[in-house]
């Protein structure tokens, strides 16, 4: 089965189901990688100069308002991901969870999102090795 490239431009339902179904391996095309950095480094540049920022230098939600100091930015994005963690029911399908792995992966191609390349690069790995978290259908 051939490798889906992920380039910055839109999948087909098909290259989906290959890897949701049928365990195709992904890659980033070098324009995608080059799509991520600059926006990695748009991100950056905002931090080191004090930018407000929602929810890099802000809080979230009604919290928008909230300045958060540069020292306590890698905790706000910590809380972040603790404050989703948690959730009940039974686990989506695994094919649920990977072309939904796929589809957040290709969001990121489009450079738009400021996250790290080696992070997007880490859940291509998983996503390959077929390494599938557990994720419960409702969220409390």
């Amino acid at each position: 089965m051939q490798a889906i490239e992920l380039t910055g431009n839109e999948i087909s339902l098909e290259q989906i189901m290959n890897v949701a179904r049928q365990g195709a391996q992904v890659m980033l095309s070098r324009s995608a990688e080059e799509k991520i950095e600059r926006s990695r480094k748009v991100v950056e540049q905002l931090v080191e100069e004090s930018k407000v920022v929602y929810g890099v230098a802000t809080g979230f939600g009604m919290f928008s308002e909230t300045f958060i100091e540069h020292e306590y930015t890698n905790a706000l994005q910590k809380n972040l991901i603790v404050s989703h963690a948690v959730g009940a029911g039974d686990y989506f399908p695994e094919e649920v969870v990977r072309a939904a792995m796929l589809l957040r992966i290709n969001n990121f191609t489009y450079g738009y999102s400021g996250i790290r390349l080696q992070t997007v690069k880490t859940l291509i790995e998983m996503l390959n090795r077929g390494v599938t978290p557990l994720v419960p259908e409702k969220r409390e």
